[in-house]
């Protein structure tokens, strides 16, 4: 967690800053939120993209036990671990 708290610092420093130009009454000019948009935006894609992997990993040992599906649950564990399944 604090290495992708750091992560979103440091993308977000190195993004390139914004003109902020605050004027009141007939001069003002809008903020160009270039650097935020984009962050916003890449971490929601970065989001996606790990909700998206999530759905690929197969189910847990004990997940598949606690639904009685020990034969299924033998194998994952194989899998996982590595190694020859019991006879």
């Amino acid at each position: 967690v604090t290495a992708g708290i750091f992560l979103v610092y440091l993308v977000g420093f190195l993004l390139p800053h914004s003109r902020r130009e605050y004027a009141c009454g007939a001069h003002a000019k809008s903020i160009h939120p270039s650097g935020w948009v984009l962050l916003a935006w890449l971490g929601s894609a970065l989001g996606l993209a790990l909700a998206f992997a999530a759905c690929l990993l197969p189910e847990t040992p004990t997940w598949l036990a606690a639904r009685g599906r020990l034969e299924a649950a033998k194998r994952n564990l194989v899998t996982l671990r590595g190694g020859a399944p019991d006879p």
